[in-house]
């Protein structure tokens, strides 16, 4: 009887400790799975704060490189404009063509079968030469704009500048300061 006793009570003590031994791997097995969880979870997260950090950092390099490039652009259109502008100057500075109204007052032949005698004419133009750095570089050309029998036309310089303007006025705004104006007019006989 002993001998079921102690039986007995190892076989109790087996059951209560094999009780107590899985109840103990479970909680194991518990606390082991909510750890791996965890760590999953921290793995995630540390993955999306990479991620984002990474993209907040590429999109800040996208700017500057954005930035850095307008600016490139800027820079650019402003050396351009800026060397335009000073070749313009110079070759405002360098090169100009002078207009002077004109006049020439001639005689001229009649014409037809009983033409005796002349008539005096005016021709009312313009003169005008180019000069480089201020000395003349080329011949003075004439234009001729109209022609005029002398006793229809009273002559008025005011008028003869006028007709200039009125041909060549056009021709100023799109040339800008290269092309100038004398009011004197030049008189040939």
């Amino acid at each position: 009887m002993i001998l079921v006793v102690l039986l007995l009570a190892v076989l109790l003590t087996s059951i209560v400790w094999y009780f107590i031994y899985t109840h103990r791997i479970k909680n194991l097995e518990d606390q082991k799975a909510a750890l791996e969880n965890e760590l999953h979870n921290l793995n995630v997260h540390i993955e999306y704060k990479i991620n984002q950090e990474a993209l907040e950092k590429t999109q800040h390099l996208k700017d500057q490189i954005t930035s850095l490039k307008e600016e490139s652009l800027k820079a650019e259109k402003e050396s351009y404009f800026s060397g335009r502008n000073e070749a313009i100057e110079e070759f405002r500075n360098d090169f100009k063509i002078q207009i002077q109204p004109y006049k020439r007052t001639f005689k001229q032949k009649r014409d037809g079968i009983l033409a005796i005698g002349e008539v005096e004419k005016i021709e009312i133009g313009y003169q005008y030469q180019l000069f480089i750095k201020g000395s003349p570089s080329l011949s003075p050309a004439i234009i001729i704009l109209e022609t005029y029998d002398l006793k229809h036309f009273k002559l008025n310089e005011e008028a003869i500048q006028d007709l200039v303007n009125a041909t060549i006025g056009a021709k100023l705004q799109t040339a800008g300061k290269v092309i100038e104006i004398v009011s004197k007019v030049i008189s040939r006989k």
